[in-house]
C-alpha cells in the first residue's frame, strides 16, 4: 500500500512541475528562487475544479526578502513578456510603490486550453508576502477575475 501512495505521490509531483515547462516562473516553483521547505504549496487537478472552467491549479506562497522579491518579479515579467497573448486584454497589472503587486496574464494557449500565470506581492514589513499561481482550464480572464475576487 505504502508503494502505492509513494507512487502517486511520485506521478503528482512530475505532473505538476510540466504544467510549467517552458515557462521562466518553473524555476520558482521548483525551488530554485526560494527554497522548497519555505514555500507552501498548493496543486490541484480534476473534478475539484470543474464548477470554475478550470482542470490545473498550482500555487506557491512563500515570505521573500528584497532581493528575493526582486528576482522573482523579474522572472514573472520574462514569461509575461515572452509568453502572453498579443491583445492587450490577455493582462492586468497593477503597480505599487514601483513594485509589481498584482497580475494576472494570459498566456499563449497549449491546444484547446487557456493557460494564466499570477502573481501578487505584498509587503509586510521588511519581507514580502508573495503568491503565484499557474492556471489551466476554460475559463475567460474574465470569469478568472471574478471567481479570484481581489482585495
Amino acid at each position: 500500500m505504502k508503494r502505492i501512495y509513494l507512487l502517486i505521490f511520485c506521478t503528482l509531483v512530475a505532473l505538476s512541475s510540466w504544467a510549467q515547462e517552458g515557462l521562466a516562473i518553473k524555476e520558482i516553483f521548483d525551488g530554485k528562487v526560494i527554497r522548497k521547505e519555505q514555500i507552501q504549496e498548493t496543486y490541484i487537478k480534476g473534478e475539484l475544479l470543474k464548477e470554475y472552467k478550470l482542470n490545473t491549479l498550482r500555487t506557491i506562497k512563500f515570505t521573500a526578502s528584497e532581493t528575493e522579491r526582486e528576482k522573482a518579479e523579474a522572472i514573472f515579467m520574462k514569461d509575461l513578456e515572452n509568453n502572453r497573448l498579443t491583445e492587450s486584454e490577455s493582462c492586468k497589472l497593477e503597480v505599487r510603490n514601483n513594485h509589481l503587486y498584482y497580475a494576472i496574464v494570459q498566456l499563449s494557449d497549449t491546444g484547446k486550453q487557456h493557460r494564466y500565470i499570477c502573481f501578487q506581492g505584498k509587503k509586510t514589513g521588511q519581507d514580502y508576502a508573495i503568491t503565484l499561481v499557474y492556471i489551466e482550464g476554460m475559463a475567460t480572464l474574465t470569469e478568472l477575475e471574478h471567481t479570484f475576487k481581489r482585495k
